[in-house]
């Protein structure tokens, strides 16, 4: 008796404790793939199983979807014996973590099908328009009534026989949803977080395998390993590792978030990855120009960053396990540090293990200096200079006083295939920037300067100042081993002007303006005359007019260029307009006939006032067509197929 009296109350306690615990995760319901008809049931299943066949039964599906409201979604339900349609189905609730059905199991005992994210697909196969059917009632009116559907009552599972969830199914592995696109219930996240009430932010590290694809829910998984658990990975020898850090925002806006590295050292080792060598992809990296950079990450409470992490394990690394410390921090706040175990293995990994896309090796790419050391490929040549003229594979230029082209040759034969001896001329006239004013004058260059200021294989730059009145021209160029050259032209007032133009005039030979295309432009003979002007809904900044052998392209812009996303993104991010030759819309450019050897592309700017001290960037770029011989055998050999299909497709 004493001892019943003592043990009661103890086990009443725990079993109170146990009733107002929050929600711990549920045993997690299989995921798996399946085979259906996608293409009029979506690609997610649920696999219901029914033992007894019943007029009505309840099943309640843990979905945990992180799609937006699902109540807005239409559910089917099939037998999976038949393959017919239950049409008798009433939807209870319908969550983005679960769903409560009662539908009608006459055919049990057997599985049952209930797709949830059927889809609709329109337009273009690669683009297509999804919409999501809403609810439809199928039910009969008879069924309703039978079990107190039709009308307002409390329903609960209890009156019900209950169906189990065997499976959850993606169509394919591609699809699927496991394991980092499952959610995380409120009672689950509220559970964690009471635990951690003093963290301003939660860390989870996550292996590559795995990426982070939800910003505004964190996944189950994270629930079930919980926050700041020691990270263990494998990388190989000669492998470029990468791992990522998920920072979920617990409870306070986080600001200019940064990452920090230890060194990772072999224990009973002087063996170690040293801090330096590890970076945070989404924090720092080098950009497009080869110029290094940091950025800003901010983050709202509720929301998750993944921060992807990276390593070089050297080819002569020593195997074993190499243990260091990643640190978190948010600007007010106190740093929060996960503990990594990485194991090197003995295995060599050739190539970084680009190979292999799952190990997101290639994120290194991104910080790539590939073609910044200035030099060449095949079947290119280095870069020869005399004087002012500069040869490349099959062309040649020559700059006038100012800096300019006032000679382009080509050596390329109407075959294509070889360089000949005889030169064609592709300029009538030297390339010109033209100042005229307001009287119709136009301005003389005077005191040209041209300077040489680097000279390697595959690039020769330059410099070159001249002043036209009250206006000094500053220009940088510089030619690469492929033909490309580019100008970055500052104009700058000394005093107050007042200008009808500046244009840039390029005369081309008219033996070789044969064809033409861009500005609006399509592909084919040139007309006797083109107008063009700045739209920017189109990406036009360029014209292209020669002939097979001979020709150039001439694109401008200003100091603000930044290459447009191409074809149907292109709105996202279009042409930013340069502002000396748009010209709040006076500039354009005309392309035309002068006499009967000239033809003359003429981008011009349109009147404007420069007031003193104001500086304009008038930058241009010139290709010197053709770029190479053309080995025909391989270019007929050589398919290119633009499109998400199997191999064997492919090939057939």
């Amino acid at each position: 008796m004493r001892l019943n009296t003592l043990i009661r109350p103890i086990v009443t306690f725990i079993g109170f404790l146990l009733l107002t615990a929050p929600a711990m995760p549920q045993a997690p319901v299989p995921y798996g793939t399946g085979s259906w008809e996608a293409d009029t049931l979506g690609n997610h299943r649920a696999v219901i199983h029914v033992a007894e066949a019943a007029d009505a039964v309840w099943i309640r599906i843990p979905w945990r979807r992180r799609d937006l409201q699902p109540e807005k979604k239409n559910i089917v339900v099939f037998e999976g014996g038949s393959g017919v349609q239950v049409k008798n189905v009433f939807i209870v609730e319908s969550n983005r973590e679960f769903g409560d059905l009662i539908f009608q199991a006459e055919g049990a005992p057997q599985d049952y099908y209930v797709y949830y994210l059927i889809n609709h697909m329109e337009g273009r196969s690669n683009y297509p328009t999804v919409t999501y059917p809403e609810p439809e009632s199928t039910a009969q009116l008879e069924w309703l009534a039978r079990h107190k559907l039709n009308r307002p009552v409390e329903l609960t599972k209890e009156r019900f026989p209950q169906a189990i969830v065997r499976e959850i199914q993606a169509i394919d592995d591609f699809n699927s949803f496991f394991p980092m696109e499952v959610i995380a219930t409120q009672a689950e996240i509220a559970h964690i977080l009471e635990q951690q009430l003093e963290a301003p932010f939660l860390l989870f590290p996550e292996d590559r395998r795995y990426p982070i694809r939800m910003s505004h829910d964190i996944p189950l998984r994270w629930i079930q390993k919980g926050p700041e658990a020691p990270f263990k990975g494998q990388a190989a020898r000669g492998e470029y590792y990468t791992f990522q850090v998920g920072v979920y925002a617990a409870h306070a806006l986080l600001q200019n978030l940064e990452v920090s590295f230890s060194s990772f050292a072999k224990e009973n080792s002087a063996s170690m990855l040293a801090a330096d060598d590890f970076t945070c992809f989404n924090l720092e990296g080098v950009d497009w120009t080869g110029k290094k950079f940091k950025k800003q990450v901010s983050l709202e409470p509720g929301r998750v960053q993944p921060l992807w992490c990276g390593v070089q394990i050297p080819e002569d690394a020593e195997p074993g396990v190499y243990r260091g410390i990643v640190s978190v921090s948010s600007q007010g706040q106190k740093p929060r540090k996960v503990k990594i175990h990485l194991d090197i293995l003995d295995s060599f990994l050739p190539e970084s293990g680009d190979g292999e896309p799952w190990r997101h090796s290639r994120l290194r790419w991104l910080n790539s200096l590939l073609a910044f050391d200035d030099g060449i490929v095949p079947p290119y040549i280095p870069l020869k200079r005399s004087e002012r003229r500069i040869e490349c594979l099959g062309r040649s230029i020559r700059l006038d006083s100012v800096g300019f082209p006032q000679s382009i040759q080509s050596y390329f034969p109407t075959e294509m295939t070889f360089i000949g001896d005889e030169p064609q001329e592709i300029l009538a006239g030297p390339i010109q920037m033209i100042l005229e004013t307001t009287e119709g004058r136009t301005l003389s260059w005077d005191s040209p300067q041209v300077e040489f200021q680097k000279e390697s294989e595959g690039m020769v730059s330059w410099k070159a100042r001249a002043r036209a009145g009250s206006l000094e021209m500053d220009t940088l160029a510089r030619m690469e081993f492929d033909g490309y050259l580019d100008f970055v032209v500052k104009l700058k007032a000394t005093q107050n002007i007042d200008l009808k133009d500046i244009r840039l005039e390029i005369p081309l030979n008219k033996e070789i303006a044969t064809y033409m295309m861009g500005l609006g432009a399509k592909g084919g003979f040139r007309p006797k005359s083109w107008q063009w002007k700045w739209d920017q809904k189109n990406n036009q900044d360029s014209a292209w007019v020669g002939e097979v052998n001979a020709g150039l392209q001439c694109s401008v812009r200003d100091e603000n260029y930044s290459r447009p996303l191409n074809t149907n993104f292109y709105l996202r991010k279009p042409l930013v307009l340069p502002s000396s030759w748009w010209n709040q819309g006076k500039g354009g450019c005309e392309i035309e006939e002068q006499g009967e050897e000239t033809v003359c592309i003429r981008f011009y700017s349109g009147a404007r006032k420069m007031e003193a001290g104001e500086t304009l960037y008038y930058n241009f770029s010139l290709l010197v067509t053709p770029f190479r011989p053309l080995d025909t055998l391989k270019q007929w050999n050589t398919r290119f197929y633009h499109r998400y299909n199997p191999l064997d497709e492919i090939k057939a």
